[in-house]
């Protein structure tokens, strides 16, 4: 996944979210401002952060693999994590006494939502696991349309 088909998948997932009772705020991340858990494994998307001359070998943590381009010039590409301008994202206040501001892309939120809907847990053998396949966006979005199916259904029971 890159930085642009996640904007466009958090576009989608955007109305979804109110429907699923996730009473976060959305609004529109800034350029720079704003941070996603997503790990993008695109390298064209990678910062490229040029190293000192002092210290030719620069840091590389969290991912970032150092490069020597053709003219000798050396330099460490590390995973963006800034979404881009315009993508949709949630947030809110967590924390009792000393609050702090959380806050996600739409479709990482959805998939969240999706995924602890649909988790599952067996004490007796102490396994969890998931009653269905999420590893796509498809499958993600698929499930969130049936949980709302689920939720429109009308409750038949007795009294």
């Amino acid at each position: 996944m890159n930085l642009r088909i996640l904007k466009k998948l958090s576009k989608r997932a955007a109305p979804l979210l109110p429907l699923l009772k996730d009473k976060r705020e959305q609004f529109r991340a800034e350029k720079g401002a704003n941070y996603t858990g997503i790990v993008i494994k695109q390298r064209k998307c990678w910062e490229r952060l040029p190293t000192h001359p002092d210290n030719p070998v620069g840091p590389a943590g969290g991912g970032a693999i150092r490069v020597q381009a053709r003219a000798g010039h050396k330099y460490v590409l590390s995973p963006h994590c800034y979404p881009l301008k315009g993508t949709v994202m949630v947030g809110a206040m967590q924390g009792r006494e000393e609050p702090e501001w959380d806050e996600q892309s739409a479709y990482e939120a959805l998939q969240d939502v999706v995924f602890w809907h649909f988790m599952t847990y067996d004490e007796e053998t102490d396994t969890q696991g998931c009653e269905r396949p999420l590893g796509l966006p498809s499958q993600v979005f698929q499930a969130a349309v049936d949980m709302l199916g689920d939720m429109r259904a009308p409750k038949l029971g007795g009294m």
